[in-house]
């Protein structure tokens, strides 16, 4: 169309290049985007830079590509926190590492690490459970007030379970702490304790590197740079160090030795003769908590010991110079640390200090006691290991001296009670040092007082009287056996040393006669926890003080008097009631109960019973040898959680994580034979699994045809066979909560299954048969064996 106005011709021009500049425009920016997809989505604002670049392609930023912020975008920016804290504990920063892939040679694989905001001070704990956290934690802030009159404001953690589960935040609560935690996928706003990792596990490496220990021993490889770091001077803390901090002192360090050096510690065995040793070698693996001491690692008896009178020699490194075999047996100490006091989980009942109060304290005083309550650790008798000639290497030597860490505390009584430890605090109780010898449970008071009430039990029992041993008469020997009692959920009960005496060398007609005794059946206590149920009956737990010495003794049996224990001159001591170790001393304890009970009847059991033994009411059913029992509306629970999860510690296998390969005990139409595979090496694993496997069995059915399929080769297994037991284990993992409800019905009908899968067996043709019998519908027995015949096909002649 034309125009004749001028000034209608004008605007049309105008209207034509401008809609000519927009195509053009858009078509630069398609350009654009489109030779951005070719450089494989390169920077926009630094295309033109390059050589040769099409100069009409446009240089807009405003060019928009999807993908860019989907592959490239980075996250914003962590700005120093704003939380600024003037006192000490005000705030802990507290995270968790592992589980490592192999456990510390006490049965560690995961460590906690608490650190104070204020002073930099750093607190190293290790785990057997990543669950025992949250305890440690609880713990530790009790103590904190105990001992320093100091309350935990905020307590920053990561999101994990044990610090985001119920009772950790009725605890936070109930001590009016603020809980912060960090964004998903965010570790960074809890760095300080991540930077603190990454230089613990840094040092760790390097010890560990320079002794060429064992990996078992990445533990010591931890606590011990814990210990250092905290003598580290900082420059944010104008080059101080975290423990002049806390305490307003400069720290020693004359102490310090090259960790995994040789050493020679000084023997103190009584009654030493004059041509014995004078020392032994060992390996210096750390500072122990709240010892005057080095904690070294004995190269003969392959056990850790702490001593304070060693020569060291810090440039020879037994674990380098003496190549060892693959097989060599590792350390077996349990847990060689002190057991933290378990303070009252209350508030306390004195008004906490104000922070003026605190800003008065002088930090000097707040220093630990050096009380000894470290258990002495087990000596494990396993092959010797000694180190090569170190004459080779150029050694320096140093002067024994008494090694004194931890100053003491005139601040407050409590201070004198407890321990401080400025480099780790430990609360695990699952993993504890049971003594193996007098020798070693005198050097803790807690055995002392086990050993001291089991020998007033003894004498107020008359289990013996003293007398000249007649003539022709041979005496049996006797030792102290140790035990920490645990509880249900792994804590500290008790601990308990018992008397027993060494039955094996007792002569029949002449020290003992009969020896049977009749063992409660499973199926029988099954039986009465579903009475029990479904009639609502309570269930209550009984417990006599040292059982077995209430039997009488018909025979005459002379026993040596037990270490510790002081006799009249030459005189023996002539047992008078049944001791633990005699063959017949079960016998006398059932006999002895037996006809107690039955004289009796029903009436009073509780109270005639203590008259009679010394009992104590535990109350309520809830935990007996080793079986897990709860109660519900629906009826009584029957499980062996604990005993499934230290199964699976002692399997190795915890790595082993929820999968659709482990919902059955076994693979699918698995036939396990007898010649499959290579001759295991190492027998023992296995028959030691399937065992522990059997016993599992009393409270899991699912498990009862899988383990008697085990149990055909416990003579020679195959590694098919160690395939198909991890596959089990696996199984186990995934459902360790598992157990039995004993359902509360009235009609307690007493009802067998029975079935049999014919010619189950492939090399022997046999049949394998299983029942199962109810009572109440109520699960008591049950089992799944192999026919000890060749069976025909059910039905046929």
């Amino acid at each position: 169309m034309y125009y004749s106005n001028k000034e209608s011709h004008v605007t049309s021009i105008d209207a034509l290049c401008s809609s000519v500049n927009k195509s053009h425009s858009a078509l630069s920016q398609s350009d654009s985007l489109l030779w951005h997809c070719r450089l494989g989505h390169y920077l926009l604002d630094q295309m033109h830079h390059i050589p040769t670049f099409p100069p009409h392609i446009s240089k807009d930023l405003n060019v928009i590509c999807q993908v860019c912020p989907k592959a490239k975008q980075c996250r914003r920016m962590f700005h120093s926190a704003s939380t600024t804290t003037v006192l000490p504990f005000e705030m802990l920063h507290v995270d968790t590492w592992g589980p490592y892939k192999e456990n510390t040679y006490d049965g560690f694989q995961y460590f906690l690490t608490i650190m104070d905001d204020f002073t930099c001070i750093t607190w190293t704990h290790l785990l057997v459970m990543k669950s025992n956290a949250l305890s440690i934690l609880q713990h530790f802030v009790q103590y904190v007030y105990t001992q320093f009159q100091a309350c935990v404001k905020i307590i920053r953690t990561d999101n994990v379970l044990e610090f985001l589960s119920k009772d950790a935040k009725d605890f936070y609560t109930s001590q009016g702490i603020q809980h912060q935690t960090t964004c998903a996928y965010t570790p960074h706003q809890n760095g300080v304790v991540e930077r603190k990792h990454k230089h613990i596990l840094e040092t760790a490496r390097s010890l560990l590197f320079q002794s060429n220990l064992p990996i078992s021993f990445w533990g010591d490889c931890i606590l011990t740079p814990t210990y250092l770091i905290n003598r580290f001077p900082l420059p944010s803390l104008n080059h101080k160090t975290p423990f002049q901090m806390l305490f307003n002192k400069v720290s020693q360090y004359e102490h310090l030795r090259s960790f995994g050096c040789l050493c020679y510690a000084s023997t103190t065995k009584p009654g030493r003769s004059k041509f014995d040793m004078r020392a032994f070698p060992c390996v210096f693996i750390g500072y122990p908590f709240g010892k005057k001491a080095y904690k070294l690692f004995d190269l003969q008896k392959q056990s850790v010991v702490y001593l304070r009178d060693v020569k060291f020699f810090e440039k020879c490194f037994p674990y380098h110079n003496h190549v060892l075999p693959s097989a060599m047996p590792l350390p077996t100490v349990p847990y060689d640390y002190p057991i933290f006091i378990y303070y009252p989980q209350i508030i306390p009942s004195t008004i906490p200090p104000s922070n003026s109060d605190l800003l008065s304290l002088n930090l000097s005083n707040f220093e630990s006691s050096s009380a000894d309550i470290l258990p002495s650790p087990c000596v494990s008798s396993t092959d010797t290991v000694a180190p090569s000639s170190p004459s080779s290497v150029p050694c320096v030597s140093h002067p024994t001296f008494e090694l004194d860490i931890l100053p003491r505390s005139s601040l407050t009584p409590a201070a004198t009670d407890v321990i401080f430890s400025h480099h780790l605090f430990v609360g695990s109780v699952l993993s504890l040092s049971e003594p193996s010898t007098y020798s070693q449970a005198i050097q803790d008071p807690q055995w002392i007082s086990a050993m001291n009430t089991e020998i007033q039990a003894l004498v107020a029992n008359g289990t013996w009287e003293y007398m000249t041993l007649p003539a022709g008469k041979k005496t049996i020997s006797c030792k102290w056996v140790y035990r920490i009692k645990l509880k249900a959920d792994g804590t500290i009960k008790r601990y308990k040393a018992r008397l027993v005496a060494k039955g094996f060398t007792q002569k029949h007609d002449i020290d003992y006669h009969e020896t049977f005794s009749p063992v409660v059946k499973m199926a029988t206590v099954r039986c009465l926890l579903a009475v029990a149920a479904s009639r609502g009956l309570s269930l209550s737990q009984l417990d006599v003080h040292n059982a077995f010495l209430h039997g009488d003794l018909h025979e005459e049996v002379y026993m040596r008097a037990p270490e510790g224990v002081d006799v009249p001159g030459g005189c023996v001591c002539r047992l008078r009631k049944s001791l633990y170790g005699l063959k017949q001393a079960s016998r006398q304890w059932a006999s002895k109960l037996s006809e107690f009970l039955v004289g009796i009847g029903i009436a009073e059991v509780k109270a005639k019973l203590h008259d009679e033994f010394s009992i104590k009411d535990l109350g309520t059913l809830n935990y007996f040898l080793g079986f897990e029992i709860g109660r519900s509306d629906a009826g009584v629970t029957m499980s062996q959680r604990k005993f499934a999860t230290e199964l699976i510690h002692d399997s190795g296998i915890r790595h082993i994580q929820s999968s659709k390969q482990h919902v059955t005990p076994l693979p699918l139409n698995l036939k396990l034979v007898p010649d499959d595979g290579e001759l295991l090496d190492d027998a023992e694993y296995y028959r030691r699994m399937v065992g522990k496997l059997n016993f599992l069995t009393h409270t899991r059915p699912d498990l009862s045809f899988s383990v008697q399929a085990f149990s055909q080769f416990m003579k020679a297994p195959m590694t098919s066979h160690l395939h198909a037991l991890h596959h089990i284990l696996g199984y186990v993992h995934n459902t360790v909560g598992q157990g039995l409800l004993l359902k509360g019905s009235t009609d307690m009908k007493l009802q067998a299954f029975s079935e049999s899968d014919w010619a189950a067996c492939p090399t022997t043709h046999r049949s394998i048969t299983g029942y199962l019998l109810t009572l109440g519908g109520a699960p008591i027995s049950w089992k799944s064996k192999k026919q000890a015949t060749i069976s025909l096909l059910a039905g046929g002649c």
